[in-house]
């Protein structure tokens, strides 16, 4: 896998399809479960959980899916794999979402996806303060996906360099939450985008709940589900 094959996705919006939020919803829904009990006080968001875990699931099936695209990437994909879902919750998982030696290059590249999701009241493209110190030294890149709950279409930033996040300013956005780094979300899509996205147009255009479950019941999209990810139907 080389860094190209995912350069090639940024910068640009994505259609988003019924069962790519099917895929999404089987996996968010599983780290919601696993994680309901586990999860530290300040990160616990209560009922917007479930959407937390949508996005965040929706974002990194879309990493896996250009990983399984790429050539020589069977490393790549089996960590990420792993990283995915864990039965016994996600505070054991260490590490960035993806990491892979491009082959071209030698370089090891380690990316995390991180999403925003369009609400009109945030103001901030913001990652989690505590998150990021964590990756420090682990994470060359953050692969930042925006899209409203349900979204037709998605925007897909350029990667934003760690090192950039870290002259971000650190601040708590909501009452009792985790400190986060924060970046108002006018200077993310100027900085991060050749043509920024109209987030207006983009919470204008959304699915259906029942055309997602229909998706999801359908035989065909599960069953592109369990190749994606193995054992989560199951779990």
């Amino acid at each position: 896998m080389i860094l190209a094959d995912v350069l090639k996705r940024t910068d640009t919006m994505v259609r988003v399809e019924a069962r790519r939020w099917a895929w999404a919803r089987f996996l968010g829904e599983a780290r919601t479960a696993s994680n309901d009990d586990r999860r530290a006080a300040r990160s616990d968001r209560g009922q917007f959980n479930v959407q937390v875990d949508l996005l965040g699931a929706l974002g990194e099936l879309f990493l896996l899916r250009a990983a399984l695209t790429a050539e020589r990437s069977d490393e790549a994909v089996a960590y990420m794999r792993d990283h995915l879902y864990r039965e016994q919750g996600g505070r054991g998982v260490e590490g960035p979402d993806i990491r892979f030696v491009d082959h071209v290059t030698s370089e090891t590249r380690e990316l995390d996806v991180k999403t925003f999701d369009c609400m009109p009241n945030k103001s901030y493209f913001a990652i989690n303060d505590n998150k990021h110190d964590m990756l420090r030294g682990q994470c060359s890149d953050y692969l930042c996906v925006i899209t409203p709950r349900l979204g037709r279409r998605m925007a897909v930033a350029r990667l934003v360099p760690y090192a950039e996040v870290e002259k971000w300013s650190i601040g708590r956005l909501r009452h009792g939450g985790s400190a986060s780094r924060n970046l108002p979300i006018k200077s993310f899509l100027e900085s991060y985008f050749t043509k920024p996205p109209d987030l207006e147009e983009l919470r204008g255009s959304t699915l259906s709940e029942a055309e997602v479950r229909e998706a999801c019941e359908d035989s065909i999209v599960r069953g592109e589900f369990a190749e994606l990810v193995p054992n989560v139907l199951e779990a």
